[in-house]
């Protein structure tokens, strides 16, 4: 056992940088001669220098983005995040001698670029020192154990980063005020552990962690996720999972008509559910709710490439996520179990959890804001392997839907008898394979399961252009997180062409550019349409991308030409003139004056 961290400074003010400001501003203050007089290290201040730029003596110019740094810098946060009072990076300081380097690293990017890698987005401070830009990275106590991008859990030892384990970090947090409820010793022990629940444990580590961490003694595997505490006893979060449970954590309902599904106006089931499963662990149960949607979901069956594939109705780890979504952030003070609701008419799934959305939790932040209603069941799931990475449950559903063509999974608060809930609802069937054709062939293969260039090609299938503004909001995230989620689609490869380009307009702010499918893109989703149907079909399919086409881009822009329509919407020049023309005939437009149209002034912009 390592030596715990030393005991916390007196007590501070919640922010961290209202809590580490002063002690910055004393340590800048000390310059002279290019150099800090006041340099070493501590448990809460750490010194960095940006990574990249050094060539032996030399010091390279630097650049608003360097990847490699922001890497760096991530490991660095996770392992602050780990320690009890967070701390303070000053960025562009040299740690030995405290030489100052100086960066020119954009905070708005970097910010962003940390939270993307490790779920955690400091505050990003300027500050400048005899000429110099240094930046300070301040960074608030994580609610639970944040790996950084190698998988290492970390934490602060006096002015070093050592290991921890999650049991020992637990430890720590529980001799803390406001520590969760389920991080506490339980009454249950390691005897009362069931073994179908210590199997399906096992079998999910096996796959993502290895044969020999699955395969270790029961004690040291517990331990290992955090589930055992120093005295023997299991924690609150993992005795809900592994013990029998004297409380149903799901009730399956399999509905035989369209449309019975939960709903503000209907919101509890029309009919009673079955009688949920007690008295074995809600891990067990988890095992067969996912074993009885397996056996009732269809499947299609496709060759891609030269490999028969079977893709379910629903893709699996969205389903995973969505129950686990459920079941983590319910209020566990409620009887009721989560509702699992499954309507084969139209292949979708609703999931109905006890309780509201967490404080500072929405419909519209689902995909970029990270919450948990309990920290210790949240993290446990995650040594489980049950969920993806820190703040990536959401995403990772999102992006199993989108890459199937299938539409964008809903998260929202509903309200009953007993009281609020959080429903998602995820909508599925046969796959739409000019996506997966196209998913298939991105290159390099990670942005194969890249949520963002999942978001970004479902919104460009529906209406053909996308800006950094719209894609901001359609990511729920800033202006500067949808600018990077852009340049990377923009560096995506298909067959040699790039992914998404530029549609050239007379306006030289870049993050009013607007963006449209690259000609292979393009042409892989168009390439594969269903000949079957009518010339009817698809003259409506037209329309609405032309109408789409329209609207989107009449809420950036002004005004709008027949050439950039007929770019946007794939169509011929005469079919988008024609289109304009019909719109200016019936009053929607009226003509700019230039060749192209607008909205007509009597009508508010952004209605048609």
């Amino acid at each position: 056992m390592m030596t715990r961290p030393p005991s916390h400074p007196p007590h501070r003010p919640r922010s961290p940088r209202a809590a580490f400001e002063p002690d910055v501003h004393r340590i800048l203050g000390s310059a002279q001669d290019g150099f800090l007089r006041e340099h070493v290290e501590t448990q809460w201040i750490e010194f960095k220098e940006e990574a990249g730029r050094r060539s032996g003596p030399i010091i390279e110019p630097g650049h608003r983005e360097n990847p490699t740094a922001a890497k760096k810098l991530a490991h660095a946060v996770a392992c602050m995040a780990n320690s009890v009072d967070g701390g303070a990076l000053i960025v562009g300081v040299e740690d030995k001698e405290g030489q100052v380097i100086g960066t020119m690293l954009d905070a708005a990017w970097l910010q962003q670029r940390i939270d993307a890698l490790v779920g955690i987005a400091p505050e990003v401070c300027p500050y400048e020192v005899e000429g110099q830009r240094v930046l300070t990275l301040y960074v608030p106590p994580a609610p639970e154990p944040i790996e950084d991008t190698k998988g290492r859990l970390r934490w602060r030892v006096g002015d070093s980063c050592q290991p921890v384990t999650r049991a020992q970090w637990w430890e720590r947090r529980r001799d803390r005020p406001g520590c969760d409820p389920l991080a506490l010793p339980s009454p249950a022990r390691l005897a009362d552990v069931r073994p179908d629940a210590l199997a399906f444990a096992r079998a999910c580590v096996r796959k993502s962690a290895g044969k020999k961490a699955a395969a270790a003694p029961a004690p040291v595997f517990l331990d290992s996720l955090g589930a055992l505490t120093s005295s023997g006893h299991l924690t609150e979060a993992a005795a809900l999972l592994f013990t029998r449970s004297p409380r149903p954590g799901f009730a399956y309902v399999r509905v035989g008509a369209r449309g019975e599904g939960f709903d503000d106006a209907h919101p509890s089931p029309p009919t009673p559910p079955p009688a949920p499963e007690q008295d074995i662990s809600v891990l067990e149960q988890l095992q067969r709710m996912e074993a009885s949607l397996s056996a009732t979901m269809p499947s299609t069956t496709l060759t891609l490439g030269e490999v028969p594939q079977h893709i379910p109705a629903l893709p699996r780890r969205a389903t995973r996520e969505a129950l686990m979504n459920a079941l983590i952030h319910r209020d566990w003070a409620r009887p009721e179990p989560v509702e699992v609701r499954w309507d084969p008419a139209d292949s979708r799934l609703e999931v109905r959890s006890p309780g509201g959305f967490v404080p500072g939790m929405s419909a519209e932040r689902v995909l970029s804001r990270h919450a948990s209603a309990s920290p210790a069941l949240a993290d446990l799931c995650r040594a489980l392997r049950l969920t993806g990475p820190h703040g990536m449950g959401v995403p990772r559903m999102c992006q199993a839907m989108l890459s199937l063509g299938h539409p964008l999974p809903t998260v929202r608060e509903v309200h009953d008898a007993a009281g609020p809930a959080v429903l998602t609802t995820l909508a599925g069937g046969p796959p739409h394979r000019p996506m997966l054709e196209l998913q298939r062939r991105l290159v390099p293969a990670a942005r194969r399961t890249d949520y963002r260039v999942a978001v970004l090609l479902s919104e460009l299938l529906r209406h053909g252009v996308l800006t950094q503004r719209l894609l901001a909001e359609r990511l729920c995230t800033t202006r500067e997180a949808a600018r990077v989620a852009l340049e990377t689609a923009a560096q995506t490869m298909v067959a040699g062409q790039a992914l998404i380009i530029p549609l050239p307009i007379d306006d030289d702010a870049a993050s009013r550019t607007p963006w449209i499918l690259g000609p292979t893109a393009r042409r892989i989703l168009a390439g594969r349409a269903d000949t079957r149907r009518s010339a009817h079909a698809q003259k409506e399919e037209e329309q609405a991308r032309l109408r789409s086409g329209l609207d989107v881009w009449l809420r950036e822009f002004p005004t709008l030409s027949a050439t950039q329509l007929m770019q946007i919407a794939d169509v011929p020049r005469a079919t988008a003139q024609r289109f304009l023309d019909e719109l200016v005939e019936d009053g929607t437009l009226e003509l700019d004056g230039r060749g192209g149209v607008r909205r007509e002034h009597a009508k508010k912009r952004g209605e048609t």
